[in-house]
């Protein structure tokens, strides 16, 4: 099973345990009110998959009904939607970003909030915007930069092996 879950695992309401605790609240109150009308539900929510990591699902179930009309049972299927809500965020972000920058005329301005932006999006301790010298194999720091305060900011010049192997000027 994608949530490593076994199936007596699932039953009654054992299902939430896979769903992110952010959701549970929520989800749980959405469904057991859609069950309680007999009306068909649709909802996105983050599944925990058997290695731990959480995705977004969206998913969409229905009551099956016997010729008395009565709900005799629940069908539902979930499509991972991880990727397009990763994309929808990253759009946001970018478009939030250039209207923030489109307000500022200075370069170096800028470049600061720019690093900013990005620095704190993508988590790092430090970002920073630089030229690049190939034909030395540096990067010349030219002091926009973001730092989270923990570390002291670069300047100068760095060498490009200080980033590693995975980068190179070719």
């Amino acid at each position: 099973a994608y949530t490593g879950q076994d199936e007596a695992a699932t039953l009654g309401h054992g299902w939430l345990d896979a769903v992110h605790p952010e959701d549970r609240g929520w989800l749980r109150s959405a469904r057991d009110a859609a069950v309680a009308r007999g009306e068909p539900y649709e909802m996105e929510m983050r599944l925990r998959r058997h290695d731990g990591a959480y995705r977004w699902f969206a998913a969409r179930v229905v009551p099956l009904r016997d010729e008395g009309g009565a709900v005799v049972a629940w069908h539902g299927a979930a499509l991972d939607v991880d990727d397009r809500r990763r994309r929808e965020a990253d759009q946001r972000f970018l478009l939030d970003l250039v209207a923030r920058l489109a307000l500022l005329a200075d370069p170096a301005a800028i470049g600061r909030a720019a690093a900013a932006a990005l620095g704190g999006r993508l988590g790092l301790s430090r970002c920073f915007f630089c030229d690049v010298d190939a034909a030395r194999d540096l990067y010349l720091i030219r002091g926009m930069d973001y730092d989270d305060g923990a570390h002291p900011p670069p300047s100068g010049e760095l060498p490009v092996a200080v980033f590693g192997p995975h980068v190179r000027l070719d």
